[in-house]
């Protein structure tokens, strides 16, 4: 299973550029309302004072937010990844078989047919998820103390991977793709 991590986190070098210009619109906005502000204050009018620090401490918010744009597209510009996802530094595009995908996590997990527990799960950030069937039933060998394991898996994986799972007494059934 793949989850795709979170959306409002995931940047690339497009919507960096477009959120720093909206940024810059909104910080010229509020710089042309201290402008109106000041104005009336001069003009006598008595409520302005509070108007003038709410756009203060709305500009240095939008300051900040500017800041941490740029960054960001600092950040991006070095890396080989075309998308960035902040706060999950793990997460990787993946699918590239038939189009690029959001950044993701392989979630793998292990369910016990008669419990329906989970019995074993994982996260990996790999996009080649062809070494994930060996090490997930292992580990659920190990958990459920058995001696051969039957496991159901999707059409995808190599016949080197299910030779090397059979050599573990690790039988796969798959499932066909198109089905999902």
């Amino acid at each position: 299973m793949r989850a795709v991590a979170s959306p409002k986190n995931i940047a690339w070098a497009e919507r960096l550029a477009r959120d720093i210009a909206h940024t810059e619109r909104e910080i010229a906005y509020c710089l042309d309302r201290l402008d109106t502000t000041d104005e009336q204050a001069a003009q006598g009018f008595g409520d302005q004072p509070a108007h003038r620090e709410a756009l203060a401490d709305a500009l240095a918010a939008l300051k900040r937010r500017k800041d941490r744009l740029r960054k960001r597209q600092e950040k991006l510009a070095k890396r080989a990844e075309k998308v960035l996802v902040f706060g999950e530094p793990d997460a990787k595009p993946m699918g590239y078989a038939h189009a690029p995908k959001l950044p993701s996590y392989n979630l793998p997990s292990v369910v016990g047919v008669e419990s329906g527990l989970i019995v074993d799960h994982d996260v990996f950030n790999d996009a080649n998820d062809s070494h994930m069937l060996r090490l997930m039933a292992l580990a659920a060998k190990e958990v459920l103390e058995a001696g051969e394991l039957h496991v159901l898996t999707d059409d995808g994986y190599s016949n080197a991977v299910v030779a090397r799972c059979e050599a573990e007494a690790i039988t796969g059934s798959a499932r066909s793709s198109a089905a999902q």
